[in-house]
């Protein structure tokens, strides 16, 4: 079977998209998991399973109030993963939060 012009482009183009998804998941060892704490949930941060950050609070805030959501957890979970992977501080802001629509009453 020969495959036309068009048919090879996409060929190709296909192999690279799953070549790069390959290489992404072997080099992206960081992992997030949403923890159950007493009033809520927390969330885990994991390099190559070694536990980097347990965060049972949400950051920023001046109380110690846990989120209300398993969402909530995730969303910030992955902003600050997303930090490490940019090699920033995993640094929370106030107006991160808000723009995330945590919830923090």
């Amino acid at each position: 079977m020969r495959l036309n012009k068009t048919q090879s482009y996409v060929l190709v183009a296909s192999c690279l998209v799953l070549l790069s998804l390959c290489f992404f998941i072997k080099n992206n060892p960081l992992d997030t998991e949403i923890i159950n704490v007493e009033d809520g949930y927390g969330y885990e941060i994991y390099y190559k399973e070694k536990l980097l950050i347990k965060q049972k609070y949400i950051p920023a805030i001046a109380t110690q109030k846990s989120f209300k959501t398993k969402q909530d957890a995730q969303k910030v979970a992955l902003l600050v993963a997303q930090k490490i992977k940019k090699k920033q501080k995993p640094v929370v802001q106030i107006t991160e939060l808000d723009s995330l629509n945590i919830q923090r009453n």
